[in-house]
């Protein structure tokens, strides 16, 4: 569904949500990263109030690390379905104090939300989220506005935007990507990459432990390699490499599957150590399914 539609509408109030000490329910202190499904919080807002929550449990690892780099985060809140129990949070919102781009928080968040929404507002996006979680309301601009910063040399390998002549040297494949389940619980997004420019992206709270798709272009002579970003998913500020694997050996292995592969990245590191040094190890094999 279009976000633009479900996040404009009429009975969402955006309330902000701080940190508090007193919780009742599962604590958003503890470890979520094994819980799944709808949970029940309690949280401070701006205003000082202290209510219950109904929020799904992948929202939470989001709401924490926003709040562990103070910054603000806001929560798209309604009584619609239960008029009588606590608020469900349906979009949680972070706004990172570093003046970084917004972004959604929690399972399919980057897909969905964030992602979907940086299309159709282009340079726009940040400025559109902002006046949405004020309370002005969103409308989609007819075309996204195309305006980049002086600095803004990021080459993204998308098929409608890049150079046909670009991607005409690159070969496409489709790429079933499995990231350790240890990753699930981070905020980040995981990116393939290759010298001529940024892939596909999936949030790390999404595809932790299964198979996500990330449809790459490869140049034949080069790697194929593995990049965190922010949860915004803005390469211009790419957190590190995790993986990397030669070209040839990804194009082979494609050509015995109608162009598409399975890539499972495999280490007991978390993410943030995996960014330290080099030891995530890549198997490569059929797609899921296959």
């Amino acid at each position: 569904m279009d976000p633009v539609h479900y996040l404009n509408h009429e009975q969402i109030e955006w309330r902000e949500l701080v940190r508090t000490p007193t919780l009742r329910g599962p604590s958003v202190e503890s470890d979520v990263s094994t819980l799944s499904g709808m949970m029940t919080v309690a949280l401070d807002d701006e205003a000082g109030d202290h209510d219950e929550f109904t929020i799904a449990a992948s929202k939470i690892p989001g709401l924490k690390a926003g709040w562990a780099v103070g910054s603000r985060t806001m929560a798209a809140t309604s009584h619609e379905a239960d008029p009588t129990g606590p608020a469900l949070i349906s979009a949680l919102v972070v706004l990172p104090k570093d003046g970084s781009p917004p972004y959604f928080a929690g399972q399919c968040a980057f897909s969905d939300q964030t992602s979907w929404l940086q299309r159709d507002f282009g340079a726009g996006y940040s400025k559109a989220i902002e006046d949405l979680v004020a309370g002005k309301g969103i409308a989609k601009p007819a075309t996204a506005s195309t305006e980049t910063s002086p600095s803004d040399d990021v080459v993204i390998l998308n098929p409608d935007t890049a150079p046909r002549d670009l991607l005409a040297a690159l070969e496409s494949v489709d790429v079933q990507s499995t990231i350790p389940q240890q990753w699930r619980e981070e905020s980040q997004v995981i990116c393939s990459k290759i010298e001529a420019g940024w892939n596909d992206c999936v949030a790390a709270d999404f595809a932790g432990g299964w198979p996500a798709g990330l449809n790459a272009y490869v140049d034949k002579g080069g790697s194929l390699e593995f990049w965190v970003l922010p949860a915004s998913g803005d390469a211009r500020q790419a957190i590190g490499r995790v993986a990397s694997i030669d070209a040839k050996a990804v194009l082979a292995e494609a050509a015995k599957h109608y162009a598409s592969l399975g890539v499972t990245l495999t280490t007991t590191a978390s993410l943030s150590e995996a960014l330290k040094g080099d030891v995530t190890a890549v198997e490569l094999g059929p797609p899921t399914g296959r």
